[in-house]
């Protein structure tokens, strides 16, 4: 006796070139994501380079200089440019 397959392996519900349910976040959750994501990112670099940020103010009310004194990476090399002093060597 023949078996009949079950119905598709996909979900033709979908209208063409719509996105599956979940897949977007929604714009009500986005700025509660942003925090997350500026948590977990600080957090992380502070543990990496044992830098901290000022915590009397909000990160977004920092100046740049204490900015780039938090983020910069130690470890990048500056590459010289093509012109520079090492070029005429």
């Amino acid at each position: 006796m023949p078996v009949k397959p079950p119905g598709p392996l996909v979900d033709t519900t979908l209208e063409r070139g719509a996105a599956p349910p979940g897949l977007y976040a929604s714009r009500h959750n986005t700025r509660a994501e942003d925090d997350l994501l500026a948590f977990l990112l600080i957090h992380t670099w502070t543990l990496t380079t044992g830098r901290v940020l000022r915590s009397d103010v909000p990160p977004a009310q920092l100046n740049e200089e204490e900015l780039i004194a938090f983020w910069a990476d130690d470890y990048i090399v500056a590459i010289p440019a093509a012109d520079g002093p090492q070029a005429a060597q």
